[in-house]
């Protein structure tokens, strides 16, 4: 709940930037423009009919033709810190900016801690987990694609979501359970935004019962889970308002990251479970529908 400017000294003397706190970066509520247009340069690709492999093959190929982390500093801020909902990438390069900040700061004291963003997550995340990560797409001077450049398997993505799951617990190849994050804070990330509560700190929350879609848009566009009015799937099963319930009687938690083509990332608690999705990218998945994939797992896995 830090303020950002507190750590980015461009953003002090701009009367909204200077109020951004690090929650509102992180659940696309800064009030930031979105900045599609700065940052993704394969939507006009997309947008154009061109093959959507191509198109995602060159995003986390090649890099950016400036310095997000720079850009996202300098890019206006639309509307007021918190009061509204806005997808788009600009919330994470700035939430980059910052941390880089910190992470030089930090570097500068102690020579052997990580001086940037992705060495930093190296050695706190992808190490300790055992994730071994295909590629992250990169700007210009080398920072992350933070909004949506890394690439994983299935199941180095399905580390990181039995991770959260465990409420920031691994296993060791000892079989030792170490905790590396404190389970009250990673649960932060899953406490609804006051400006859209179907979104956390990065993650989606689809409301237990109701039928939700995220509409990402292919990954380079989106809004918000919203609730849709529609009949059962062919089928043949139940409507989705009676059917995502727990073995409490109470609608399950879901928690979900979303991706590319309808990639998806589900992680269900109360029923101990990890579900992940990948996809081929194309028209399918504009009709893909995570209720009626999830009723029939639910379904089979419910005590």
């Amino acid at each position: 709940d830090e303020r950002a400017a507190d750590t980015l000294v461009e953003w002090r003397s701009d009367p909204r930037k200077s109020q951004i706190t690090l929650r509102q970066l992180l659940s696309l509520s800064s009030g930031l423009d979105p900045g599609q247009d700065v940052f993704e340069k394969g939507v006009g690709a997309l947008a154009a009919g061109r093959p959507r492999d191509a198109v995602v093959d060159r995003l986390l190929s090649e890099p950016g033709d400036r310095d997000f982390f720079a850009a996202a500093i300098k890019i206006e801020a639309t509307a007021e810190p918190g009061a509204a909902f806005r997808y788009g990438p600009s919330h994470f390069y700035a939430f980059g900016a910052m941390l880089e900040a910190k992470l030089k700061a930090r570097a500068a004291i102690d020579p052997s801690f990580p001086a940037d963003v992705l060495g930093y997550m190296e050695a706190r995340i992808f190490r300790p987990l055992q994730i071994s990560v295909g590629r992250f797409g990169k700007d210009a001077v080398g920072h992350p694609n933070l909004p949506g450049g890394a690439a994983l398997a299935p199941r180095e993505w399905a580390k990181f979501g039995e991770f959260v799951r465990k409420g920031g617990v691994v296993r060791e190849e000892s079989g030792k359970d170490v905790r590396l994050l404190r389970a009250d804070l990673l649960a932060e990330c899953f406490r609804p935004s006051p400006a859209n509560a179907r979104y956390g700190l990065t993650w989606w929350l689809p409301l237990g019962g109701e039928a939700v879609e995220a509409d990402v848009a292919d990954g380079l566009r989106g809004t918000p889970l919203r609730r849709r009015d529609r009949q059962p799937a062919a089928t043949g099963s139940r409507p989705t308002d009676a059917s995502l319930i727990g073995p409490d009687g109470l609608p399950l938690r879901i928690h979900m990251a979303a991706g590319l083509g309808k990639q998806r990332l589900y992680v269900v608690p109360a029923l101990g479970l990890v579900v992940v999705r990948f996809a081929a990218i194309g028209p399918d998945g504009r009709r893909f529908e995570d209720d009626a994939f999830l009723r029939p797992i639910i379904e089979a896995f419910r005590p």
